[in-house]
């Protein structure tokens, strides 16, 4: 019985499948919604949140007084390496994400000028074949390049997903191997919505490894990225999702929009989608449900007349007193 041949996975190709046009168009409502809810999270504490995912997983957890010491941009003596991996998740964040010489930091700021490159073609967490090391230089500089030319065309969201897909794949290094990805894949998405700065990104992507990895083997016997990139942009919405909750509860869980429709409902009176649609002066039933009913049921403003079925086509949303 012959072994069938699997190429390597940075050949797959690149493509928008109508499942990718879903998955995208879903999570672009999910980012409107955060921005019209969430409050500026600052670019240090951000990184430093990403810091700590990534130094939880190599397993080195941060206690929260050292935490609060990397929002501050202090040293934590035990854990020399935080302040680094937080600093380049902080230059990454203003980083244009096709920029090549971004490496040179990133090598410097890890290793000096001793930088552990990887000189054989595998690596043990990563299961497939990977470019001869003579190669590495080449198809970064090839990656970048595709990157800076789509960005005029392509959602940044979707370049993400291709630079956490390829970077890896070309696996430059052998020590932090997936670092590099995680930087650009979060500089992409900032690019594409400043709001995304704060998101939790790398904390849903370990929470999500198993469904990535799955994800990422089926690219890879396809030849095509789409289901990688279906499976990254699911857990992006993850990541959206835990960040406008966080927003809830430190704002007394209601948005701006929810508040207003509130104050336009008369007590005890049971309104349809529809009625709520012309007493807003709303024409979109989704964006009612995400921007304006989803928040004050969290909050438990509202009540249903048939809780049991929330999806009730005659279901009705009343103030609650």
């Amino acid at each position: 019985m012959t072994m069938e041949k699997v190429n390597p996975p940075y050949r797959a190709s690149f493509s928008t499948s109508n499942a990718v046009v879903m998955a995208l168009t879903s999570l672009c409502f999910k980012v409107g919604r955060l921005s019209a809810i969430s409050s500026p999270v600052p670019a240090l504490e951000a990184s430093a949140n990403e810091a700590a995912a990534y130094l939880e997983k190599k397993g080195k957890r941060l206690t929260p007084s050292q935490l609060r010491g990397l929002y501050r941009g202090e040293d934590i003596a035990s854990v020399p390496l935080a302040k680094r991996i937080c600093g380049l998740f902080y230059q990454s964040s203003k980083l244009d994400p096709s920029d090549y010489s971004f490496l040179k930091t990133y090598e410097s700021t890890l290793w000096g000028e001793d930088v552990p490159v990887r000189l054989s073609r595998r690596i043990e967490s990563y299961p497939y074949s990977i470019p001869p090391h003579a190669k590495v230089e080449e198809l970064l500089k090839r990656t970048f390049l595709f990157v800076k030319n789509a960005q005029p065309h392509v959602s940044p969201i979707l370049l993400s997903g291709l630079l956490l897909f390829m970077l890896p794949a070309i696996m430059p290094y052998r020590e932090h191997p997936y670092l590099l990805a995680f930087l650009y894949a979060k500089a992409e998405l900032i690019r594409f919505k400043k709001d995304l700065l704060g998101i939790k990104l790398l904390k849903h992507l370990f929470k999500n490894e198993d469904k990535l990895k799955t994800a990422y083997e089926k690219a890879v016997n396809k030849e095509d990225m789409a289901p990688f990139l279906i499976a990254y942009m699911e857990t992006i919405e993850e990541a959206i999702e835990e960040s406008i909750k966080h927003s809830l509860l430190t704002r007394g869980g209601l948005t701006p929009m929810a508040k207003r429709m509130l104050e336009a409902m008369e007590p005890d009176k049971y309104y349809s989608a529809t009625e709520l649609l012309s007493l807003l002066g709303l024409k979109s039933r989704l964006g009612l449900h995400k921007n304006y009913l989803k928040p004050a049921l969290e909050a438990n403003k509202i009540e249903m007349s048939n809780p049991l079925s929330p999806t009730d086509r005659n279901q009705r949303y009343r103030k609650k007193p």
